[in-house]
């Protein structure tokens, strides 16, 4: 998981200094969405296991529980299961770095300014 992470710390200091700042928050912000991504699977993983061991279906309930008796640590700051299912954490990351991208390809995109009148050459007398 750390791949996409590492990547943004990358292209954020290759960035313009408007777009690296928003870039290494949200990279940061990628920790906990990942984590939170991999909680969920951990639970549906431990249900599954469960279920294919006492030869019946696989339940969201089972997995709710699993995650609450096993992987849930409130004091560490884990999100409740209806957050964690709806992955509100990674939409969230999701949704910023779909605007920063925006962002970024309306600037690359947009034409070169032209430079200020005290910030051009002046014109040279031809001989």
């Amino acid at each position: 998981m750390q791949v996409p992470t590492n990547a943004l710390f990358v292209l954020a200091a290759a960035l313009p200094q408007q777009f690296a700042l928003q870039t290494f928050r949200l990279s940061s912000d990628m920790l906990p969405a990942t984590t939170h991504l991999y909680m969920l699977s951990s639970a549906c993983t431990m249900e599954g296991l469960d279920a294919i061991k006492d030869n019946r279906k696989w339940t969201l309930e089972g997995a709710r529980r699993h995650y609450l008796a096993d992987i849930r640590k409130p004091e560490s700051g884990h999100p409740e299961w209806a957050d964690l299912v709806r992955l509100g954490t990674l939409t969230k990351c999701l949704d910023e770095l779909r605007g920063l991208q925006v962002e970024i390809s309306a600037y690359l995109l947009s034409p070169p300014e032209k430079p200020a009148k005290s910030e051009q050459p002046a014109p040279q007398a031809r001989g």
